[in-house]
């Protein structure tokens, strides 16, 4: 397992020394460090591919596993609260949950209606 991951490490950083911007090298790298319980290096190389893709929520949940792992509870739940995306889901949640809650009313009604 130890000398996989070595040579992971080795083929993520080959690609790097190629193109230093490469989000799935760095991305990657994270994943490796992760795995191998090396949560403060797992740390930098998420938030460094997150800087890469900023749309990409794999970073942010990589980093926010890895704060979790490091103690940094508080941190962690603000970067799952703020990924990618999360404000789009919290908004499309409300509406429908609205048109749920009117679609209920509207059916409790109709049945008080016929009832009386």
């Amino acid at each position: 397992q130890q000398e996989q991951a070595d040579q992971a490490l080795d083929f993520y950083f080959q690609g790097l020394r190629k193109d230093f911007w490469h989000y799935g090298c760095c991305y990657n790298i994270g994943v490796t460090f992760f795995q191998r319980g090396k949560n403060r290096n797992a740390l930098k190389w998420f938030r460094f591919a997150k800087l890469l893709a900023p749309s990409a929520k794999e970073p942010c949940l990589g980093e926010a596993a890895s704060a979790f792992k490091l103690g940094h509870m508080d941190e962690s739940i603000a970067i799952i609260r703020s990924r990618p995306g999360q404000k789009q889901i919290n908004e499309k949640r409300k509406r429908i949950m609205q048109e749920f809650n009117d679609s209920t009313f509207t059916q409790s009604e109709s049945v008080s209606k016929t009832t009386k």
